[in-house]
């Protein structure tokens, strides 16, 4: 289905990435990135309520910085979220490659999210350039009740 951004919960807001999730399924959670009303790329992220370290982030604003990972040898958008480390947002095409982090990618098959390589240097160019600060995580729940 069609994923609809309505003014009340994505503004245009220089500063803030919105991620709304749409799906979520024992393949994973699935969303879409967005700047304001336009679309970014595919998300996916483990199964919203998997538990332990490996669960997709609880819908809510986060802090997003730019920082280094030794993980991947490269700074990375970092997701601020209590009691979790090394939240990034990086480059993977399956839930198995993610422990938390939020993959993207520019489209989806399946189960999968492809070109993320690409998709993710799109991401941090964006996040970069329009100085983004700030990440809001929206569940599908939240769409569908409105404000």
């Amino acid at each position: 289905g069609a994923i609809v951004c309505v003014d009340y919960l994505c503004p245009m807001e220089p500063q803030r990435l919105h991620l709304l999730r749409y799906e979520s399924c024992a393949d994973g959670t699935f969303g879409v990135l967005l700047y304001g009303r336009k679309w970014v790329c595919h998300t996916l992220e483990p199964q919203n309520r998997s538990g332990g370290y490996r669960q997709a982030l609880k819908a809510g604003r986060y802090p997003l910085t730019y920082e280094y990972s030794p993980k991947f040898r490269r700074k990375l958008p970092t997701i601020a979220a209590s009691g979790r480390v090394g939240l990034r947002i990086h480059a993977g095409n399956r839930v198995g490659e993610t422990s938390g982090c939020v993959l993207v990618g520019e489209s989806r098959m399946g189960s999968c999210i492809l070109k993320s390589k690409v998709t993710l240097e799109r991401v941090c160019e964006l996040i970069l350039e329009r100085d983004i600060t700030e990440l809001v995580v929206i569940d599908y729940e939240q769409i569908s009740n409105g404000p």
